[in-house]
């Protein structure tokens, strides 16, 4: 099997690094894969860590009903996202020994409905070249002998050149003998992505681009066993993307009229009830009320009912949601005045 390696080469008439691939044992030729015209820098040339494109194929899953001796643990963590509407938040991790997940969760609240996740196995790994040209509209390519080995239907490849990135590409058939793979959609270029300086990267999603709905939780494995685990130190990310329009804490749950002072509301909104500080507004998307101070809650039925001041001044339904709006301190100076 031919292996190859990441290296780092700047380019001096760009001012900028590009990505360049080399056989195993082999430098590769000082030139830019942009434009062979332009001076490159060739004490810049730099082995990339962790590029090579050895054998990968471990973090395939394969099911079946096995019975697995060994031992089993538990962990947990905690992702915190941040930022506005469309923002996609990145949580890098690993594994520090070969692990086999039996049985993963990832659990999301009410307040997460209509933001996106995806988990990723060995993101953007490099597994070869192009050998051949590839082409706008194009949906299929032609590589070195490295990359059909760790490819699979439903895998996911991107393109690159160093200037242009063509992403989110799935692998639809797999020919190991002519080493050319299928993949949709077809490709958008404004120019041809060249032969060997054209990197073939891939991406093992567990979960890809999972909208997020009602409170629950995404499972993967489910307890079933045998196949290959993941190595040790194998990159994995959590991308979390925030598609909700605006910031909510919690949904109403009873339709509100003009001038009602509670609101039935999920169980989000319990981590909110620990001071009187807090400030809210009822809001639909279109409409929003009147700021509203917490004062109590009423949890001795099925439900959560809090208690705002003063009156709320617009009519809302089920399903509308909650936002918190401030933590406003309490005026010491004023206390006892009359």
């Amino acid at each position: 099997m031919t292996i190859y390696y990441s290296w780092s080469l700047y380019c001096n008439t760009e001012s900028c690094q590009h990505e360049v691939a080399a056989i195993e044992g082999t430098t590769p030729p000082l030139v830019c894969p942009v434009n062979a015209a332009h001076e490159c820098n060739p004490d810049s040339l730099q082995l990339i860590p962790s590029s090579r494109t050895g054998d990968i194929t471990t973090v395939a899953i394969k099911q079946n009903d096995e019975t697995v001796d060994g031992r089993f643990v538990s962990f947990s963590h905690n992702f915190v996202a941040y930022g506005p509407q469309g923002n996609e938040t990145i949580f890098p991790y690993h594994y520090n020994v070969n692990t086999s997940i039996s049985l993963g969760e990832f659990i999301y609240l009410e307040d997460q409905e209509g933001d996106e996740v995806s988990i990723v196995i060995a993101p953007r790994t490099t597994v070869g070249v192009l050998v051949n040209p590839a082409k706008n509209g194009d949906v299929s390519i032609t590589c070195s002998s490295t990359v059909a080995p760790h490819l699979f239907k439903h895998i996911y490849l991107t393109l690159t050149d160093g200037v242009t990135t063509t992403d989110e590409l799935e692998v639809t058939s797999i020919n190991p003998t002519t080493n050319v793979i299928t993949f949709k959609p077809a490709l958008v270029l404004a120019s041809d992505l060249n032969a060997y300086t054209t990197l073939v990267k891939m991406s093992y999603y567990m979960v890809h681009k999972r909208i997020l709905g009602p409170a629950g939780q995404i499972e993967v494995g489910a307890t079933i066993l045998g196949g290959s685990s993941i190595p040790a130190n194998i990159p994995i990310e959590i991308r979390y993307k925030t598609n909700s329009c605006e910031p909510w804490i919690a949904k109403i749950l009873n339709d509100v009229a003009i001038g009602d002072t509670q609101v039935t509301v999920s169980r989000t909104f319990e981590k909110y009830m620990t001071t009187k500080r807090n400030y809210f507004k009822l809001t639909n998307g279109t409409t929003t009320s009147n700021e509203l101070q917490f004062i109590n809650f009423d949890d001795s039925g099925d439900n959560l009912v809090v208690i705002f001041t003063p009156a709320i001044d617009s009519a809302f339904v089920t399903g509308d949601k909650i936002q918190k709006t401030a933590t406003k301190p309490i005026c010491l100076a004023c206390e006892g005045q009359t």
